[in-house]
């Protein structure tokens, strides 16, 4: 199962990788920000824009939280390559600046954002707010910016949790979703434990490793001190 999750996380990373790289050349065309003089999306505009584009439609699309956490694995998994200190500033910088235009976005459109807009139609509004702030010189566009990324209070998700079902519980895709700013600092540690050893299913998936004998359901049920606990997957 866990080999299985992993090849289909990096099938998936990279399927999302192409398409945000393609998106960057799409709109490099339209706009003419930046690319190199190779055409590459690496520490210059094309490169804030592909980060600040890739997390504000993966806050729109998947929430901030999961945004954020896709986006601070991938800088994890940087810096264990070496990543200069300038690129990961750089891309953290512009990842948040992606999170607030989504945020932005959630609060003038509200539900009408997904009701009204194709999936094109928001790509195309996200892009248009994104190579706005990099005008404004609110992106960060090299590595040799001197100004330093730091965390908003709102986006600040650290913290432990305390009971024995939180180290043995396996978090889905929808579950991480839904999770309230306070569930994310509970079970934030726990989760990037998870994405590293186990993989984060979606919940057909878990429910198919649950009939495969893989993982276990555990109902809800109330604790001794009177707290219910909600059903949750677990390891066999």
């Amino acid at each position: 199962m866990k080999e299985l999750l992993r090849k289909y996380y990096e099938q998936e990373k990279a399927k999302f990788s192409k398409e945000m790289i393609d998106d960057t050349k799409q709109y490099q065309k339209k706009y003419g920000f930046d690319s190199g003089s190779n055409n590459s999306t690496h520490n210059n505009e094309a490169d804030a824009f592909k980060h600040t584009y890739m997390q504000a439609l993966l806050t729109i699309n998947r929430g901030v939280y999961i945004a954020k956490f896709l986006g601070d694995q991938h800088e994890k998994e940087g810096n264990n390559r070496n990543q200069p200190a300038g690129e990961a500033n750089m891309d953290l910088w512009n990842n948040q600046q992606g999170r607030e235009i989504a945020e932005e976005l959630k609060k003038e459109f509200g539900s009408s954002l997904k009701k009204f807009f194709t999936d094109e139609g928001i790509k195309d509004i996200i892009a248009d707010r994104v190579v706005k702030r990099m005008k404004n010189g609110q992106l960060i566009t090299s590595p040799d910016d001197k100004r330093k990324f730091q965390e908003n209070k709102s986006n600040n998700i650290t913290g432990q949790a305390t009971n024995i079902e939180d180290l043995e519980r396996i978090f889905t895709a929808e579950e991480i979703g839904d999770m309230s700013n306070e569930e994310y600092l509970l079970f934030e540690k726990y989760i990037d434990n998870q994405l590293k050893t186990f993989g984060i299913p979606r919940k057909s998936q878990a429910d198919e490793e649950v009939k495969s004998g893989n993982l276990i359901w555990v109902n809800t049920y109330t604790r001794s001190d009177g707290t219910e606990v909600s059903g949750y997957y677990r390891h066999k």
